[in-house]
């Protein structure tokens, strides 16, 4: 059985390296997954349920889901113990049919299978050229996040050891969302709206993740405040910045960025030139900030 969504799409990985294209044909054809589940009626699923012995009722379904935030975890401890009749993949219906019913009775009831869909529903609709639908999708994973995660737990890897196992991590996931809502928000400015208030949620709820992406949503939310012709509000935002972070070079020069390129539509080559010269030689690193802004005047 292949419960978890990361150990089937490792299992197929291996298939696939193998080149027995039909064998992993043949495999997928006779595996249950969601999508075949989907296109059946609540009483067909509860059905086969009850032909493979197991015992299920909808309202103790609902008591017992209260205590989760995993529908596999639920079938584990409630529907893999009883002896029910199943060989081979057979055996994975049970706990497809507890995340679809679960999807269906209780949809207000958040887990971690409705957090692990939405994210991979938007990559699939980032693959078909729908950036909008992506975010869409995946606002509805981040406040699944926000509902489950324990407000005890203050970093992005802490929620990342709360909620394991998904095919993709928050952390790697939600750096992802945030450049996305840039790439939209430069055809539509309400997404630098979404992108300001995400990075904004993410720092407050999640304030001891790595200073690295603590860094940079705080930059990201300062280079929005730029992109909506907001300079006051990202003036102070990249001074806060710079005055917490003051040996990161990125601050420095993505503040002055902001001044040197048409797209923040607030030219100021003096204003950059000053902002790049504070961070010449910090670590190591120099940039040769009057032939950049050169280009542009």
């Amino acid at each position: 059985m292949l419960r978890n969504p990361v150990e089937f799409a490792k299992f197929k990985k291996e298939l696939e390296k193998t080149g027995r294209a039909e064998e992993i044909e043949d495999f997928i054809s006779k595996s249950w997954n969601l999508d075949k589940l989907k296109i059946m009626s609540t009483e067909e699923i509860i059905g086969k349920l009850r032909s493979m012995n197991i015992r299920f009722d909808i309202e103790d379904f609902k008591k017992e889901a209260q205590e989760y935030i995993s529908a596999i975890d639920l079938s584990e401890d409630y529907y893999y113990i009883q002896d029910f009749h199943a060989e081979g993949q057979e055996e994975d219906f049970i706990f497809l049919a507890i995340i679809e019913l679960w999807d269906r009775v209780m949809p207000e009831h958040g887990n971690v299978e409705m957090i692990d869909n939405f994210m991979q529903d938007g990559y699939d609709c980032l693959e078909k050229k729908e950036p909008q639908k992506a975010i869409e999708n995946w606002e509805k994973a981040w406040n699944l996040i926000m509902t489950l995660v324990p407000p005890d737990t203050t970093s992005v890897e802490g929620a990342d050891e709360f909620i394991p196992g998904m095919t993709q991590s928050i952390h790697n996931w939600c750096q992802d969302f945030e450049i996305e809502l840039h790439n939209v928000g430069v055809r539509n400015e309400s997404f630098f709206w979404k992108r300001i208030k995400f990075c904004n949620v993410f720092c407050r709820i999640f304030p001891d993740s790595d200073e690295l992406i603590i860094h940079n949503f705080r930059r990201a939310e300062a280079e929005s405040y730029a992109s909506i012709d907001d300079f006051p509000t990202a003036d102070r935002l990249f001074k806060e910045l710079v005055e917490i972070y003051p040996n990161n070079v990125w601050g420095y020069i993505n503040w002055g960025d902001i001044y040197a390129y048409k797209c923040y539509n607030h030219l100021n080559f003096e204003k950059a030139r000053e902002l790049y010269n504070l961070c010449a030689g910090m670590q190591g690193r120099k940039r040769d900030c009057g032939r950049e802004i050169r280009e542009f005047e």
